[in-house]
């Protein structure tokens, strides 16, 4: 290969670097116009704004740009969620969540975090308020209270959480609430929401957290005779949390110490409804099977999360819980946020960031060429062989 290959190969990796280089410096601009046009007076900028920054952010981990700016951007949320009105609410709580678990807790943001929680928790009570936009409200407030909770504080977010799914459980008289579809989504969020707080309390003080299962037990397992599916497998997958951290204080519980339970459970993976759908009730039974599995024979599921070379092993129903919450955050951009992003790297014990080298791709005319090359020597090879051993017989 002469001099000038070499040369022009090197101006290639040049270009190539240089431009990244440019469209990551683009993609920044980009978000921070963005973020200055959260606060424009146009409603249809506000939205396109908002929705290109979480597209961006779900999809690329961008700590540096947060971390350097963050103070400003909170700012403008803060801003967003005082004044803002109808979608703008959800939105901006939505973001919240993205950046609190993008660049994790510090001693500068966690007092801002702390406050627009309060103010999200103010929204999630306000009847006034859309469901959606109160749905959205409490999953930032799970996961921004997750990353950042206080012990103490921890508890009033639940209880508040708690006051919320409280409206489906059964009446005085034993008759189950009728809600309509997006309230039944909303208590779903905010039982999901309460079940990944406990996980966090559990972890902070075991005992507190037990005395918390023990007082709202009976509450959740009347859910599971709720008439809305979503609501009804929320409730499923925090009893089985609940029974999970119970045996790891006290292993010699058994399935006996569950009776009630154990019944209801089977009834959910047993019986049909003529009123449900067919996938609907595929659902139901799939999931209430590994839930009876769990809380019956102590089997956890085991569910392997595959990433780049990486795999994350999720042994228990509080790993699922909090992998399904920050996979409900960042949707398809998952698997990139677990390769790069350190607060849930951390959260999962994935260790550091691993950083892989991108070796350069070998174009396949190249490699056509290589083989045509090593046919041609092996094939000379060969014949000198041949002609030595015609040698020696004469």
């Amino acid at each position: 290969m002469t001099s000038s290959s070499f040369r022009s190969g090197n101006v290639s990796d040049d270009y190539q670097e240089e431009s990244g280089i440019l469209d990551s410096q683009k993609l920044e601009d980009q978000l921070i116009q963005s973020f200055d046009d959260l606060t424009a007076k146009s409603s249809k900028a506000r939205l396109l704004a908002f929705e290109t920054i979480r597209k961006n952010l779900t999809q690329k981990c961008m700590t540096d740009l947060l971390y350097s700016r963050k103070i400003t951007i909170l700012d403008s949320l803060s801003r967003c969620i005082k004044r803002g009105k109808g979608q703008d609410l959800g939105y901006a709580a939505s973001l919240i969540s993205i950046i609190c678990a993008t660049i994790g807790s510090s001693p500068e943001t966690d007092s801002i975090f702390s406050e627009l929680v309060s103010i999200l928790l103010n929204l999630l009570e306000d009847r006034t308020v859309s469901a959606e936009v109160r749905t959205r409200c409490a999953r930032t407030i799970s996961i921004c209270t997750y990353i950042i909770g206080i012990m103490g504080y921890l508890e009033q977010v639940m209880d508040r959480l708690f006051a919320i799914f409280n409206a489906s459980c059964a009446k005085g008289d034993g008759t189950m609430p009728n809600p309509s579809e997006s309230i039944a989504s909303l208590h779903a969020a905010s039982l999901n929401a309460w079940a990944l707080l406990l996980t966090a309390l559990h972890a902070a003080s075991p005992q507190v957290a037990l005395d918390m299962i023990e007082e709202h037990f009976d509450k959740i397992t009347e859910l599971l005779d709720s008439p809305h599916l979503d609501l009804k497998i929320a409730a499923g997958e925090t009893l089985a949390i609940m029974c999970e951290l119970i045996r790891e204080q006290n292993d010699e519980l058994t399935a006996d110490d569950f009776d009630e339970l154990c019944d209801k459970l089977r009834d959910l993976v047993t019986v049909a409804q003529k009123s449900r759908g067919k996938k609907d009730m595929r659902q139901q039974r799939s999931n209430f099977r590994e839930i009876l599995a769990t809380i019956e024979e102590n089997e956890s599921p085991s569910v392997i999360i595959k990433f780049g070379r990486e795999r994350l092993v999720l042994e228990t129903w509080s790993r699922r819980r909090q992998y399904d919450a920050f996979c409900e955050l960042f949707g398809t951009g998952i698997n990139q946020h677990l390769t790069e992003n350190e607060v849930l790297r951390d959260i999962f014990g994935l260790g550091a960031v691993i950083i892989h080298l991108d070796l350069p791709r070998v174009k396949r005319s190249d490699t056509n060429y290589e083989n045509m090359i090593a046919d041609k020597n092996r094939t000379k090879n060969l014949r000198r062989l041949r002609d030595k051993r015609a040698d020696v017989i004469d």
